[in-house]
């Protein structure tokens, strides 16, 4: 792996404080090495050299309790992120609308042509208590940022023009679920079956307005090839059938200044 993964010292911090709180490893010697390490940094007086034990306590810990492991797994299941992101920097979110992925592209030096590319990995302290869950919630961030990385899915960000505003909504949504989709897919393997179990209902609810349900079913398969690139999704919303009527809420997109979401991502960016 070649991108370096960096912590923020408040994330780290309250990741280790939650696992130690709610999943305490009994007796062990990074817990006995918690609590002397913890007192002695509060008998210090309050400045600096108390907010710097107070870090290395907390980066000592984190370490030894392998909760960087979760996130750097799911980053090496994304080769294209992988291989092509200079850092991501993963930092808490205080609620789960905030959580998410996004990718940010620069020149590396003012004036030279390389770039650096990076990005960032919003998360919720309380993630870190079950590593599983965790794990898997970065890697459908991540796949995300995957996509938009990989040369073959030749990921733009932007939508169609040439639609009026209420169709332009629609497809959106429809893009969005559609790349969920994929990325689900990607997450839980080849070998999860796609019958008509596996259709989400958001899935079903964009896709209402198709005359032969049938049809929803065979859409949802096409979004899970592999094969597919981002247009190829943007075409499978687009062609599906014209809405009734459309009462979808617009999806988050935030800034889009400089870099792309994970968390609009399916929501096909820039209208």
């Amino acid at each position: 792996m070649t991108t370096r993964v960096e912590y923020t010292p408040q994330l780290v911090e309250e990741a280790v404080f939650l696992r130690m709180q709610r999943t305490r490893p009994a007796n062990s010697q990074c817990a006995l090495e918690w609590d002397r390490d913890r007192e002695a940094a509060y008998a210090q007086p309050p400045g600096p050299r108390r907010d710097l034990a107070f870090v290395a306590l907390s980066a000592r810990a984190f370490r030894q309790l392998a909760l960087d492991r979760p996130i750097e797994r799911a980053l090496r299941d994304c080769p294209s992120a992988s291989r092509s992101l200079t850092v991501l920097y993963v930092r808490g979110a205080q609620r789960t609308r905030d959580e998410g992925a996004e990718l940010y592209t620069s020149p590396a030096i003012a004036g030279s042509d390389a770039f650096r590319t990076r990005a960032i990995l919003s998360v919720k302290p309380e993630r870190f208590v079950d590593a599983a869950a965790l794990e898997r919630f970065a890697l459908l961030e991540l796949l995300v940022i995957d996509d938009m990385l990989d040369p073959a899915f030749r990921y733009r960000p932007s939508l169609a023009e040439d639609l009026e505003p209420a169709r332009r909504e629609l497809v959106r949504e429809r893009l969005r679920e559609s790349w969920n989709a994929r990325t689900l897919r990607r997450a839980s393997g080849a070998g999860v079956p796609l019958d008509a179990a596996a259709i989400p209902q958001s899935f079903r609810q964009v896709f209402r307005d198709e005359a032969d349900p049938a049809r929803v079913g065979e859409r949802f398969r096409r979004a899970c090839s592999d094969a597919l690139t981002y247009d190829d999704l943007l075409q499978l919303a687009r062609d599906a059938a014209p809405a009734r009527a459309v009462t979808a809420t617009a999806p988050r997109l935030g800034r889009q200044s400089d870099k792309d979401t994970a968390a609009a991502r399916r929501a096909a960016l820039t209208p």
